[in-house]
């Protein structure tokens, strides 16, 4: 019963999937020649073509192949470009291997400086993201101490409850310590990758 329900939602993805692709009045009204440069403009594979196919077959409507093709064939001219290879590369973006082999390596130019880029941005917000977590940890340790000071100076304390009080407070200031030596790492880390990302950014200059 339960493989019945699986096969049944996979199904059910698989349908809204295809169906989300194109809409029954864009099947019936497709320029095919269009959609393909559109996606090649989008550096989409060409086995999207499937999709369509699959989602358009619901309404009695084929692609025109040959039409798509030569759509996505000029589609990828547009995409294929140094320019485009930067775009996409200092998004992050995977790249599909849909160039044709003429204007691969220029692409591929483009989207390596791109990635270089990209990814010494990750790294500076990512060291910025631990500093500023460090930072609130401080804080956090910053009110503990204030709190263990109070509660030292309190009336009534046995000489054992002292010292263990006395105890906890050194070791929340050893971790402030080792913590605030973190923090410069880090401010000065942060500073370098900043460089780092400022000086490949304006060397590409797209």
């Amino acid at each position: 019963m339960k493989l019945v329900k699986k096969l049944v939602l996979i199904t059910s993805i698989v349908q809204l999937t295809a169906c989300s692709v194109m809409s029954r009045e864009e099947c019936l009204t497709a320029d095919w020649y269009t959609v393909g440069y559109e996606d090649g403009a989008d550096g989409q594979l060409s086995s999207r073509v499937g999709d369509y196919r699959e989602a358009c077959a619901e309404y009695g409507v084929t692609p025109t192949l040959e039409d798509y093709r030569l759509g996505r064939r000029s589609g990828l001219e547009k995409y294929c470009t140094e320019a485009k290879g930067y775009a996409e590369g200092i998004e992050g973006n995977s790249y599909k291997g849909v160039c044709p082999y003429e204007s691969e390596s220029l692409f591929l130019a483009g989207y390596r400086r791109g990635k270089e880029v990209y990814q010494a941005k990750k790294e500076w917000e990512d060291i910025r993201d631990d500093l500023r977590h460090a930072k609130s940890k401080l804080e956090t340790l910053d009110e503990d101490i204030r709190k263990k000071e109070r509660k030292l100076v309190k009336e009534g304390l046995t000489s054992a409850q002292r010292s263990a009080i006395l105890q906890e407070l050194n070791n929340i200031r050893d971790k402030k310590q080792q913590l605030q030596h973190r923090i410069y790492r880090l401010e000065s880390d942060a500073r370098w990758s900043k460089q780092q990302y400022n000086s490949l950014r304006y060397r590409s200059n797209w």
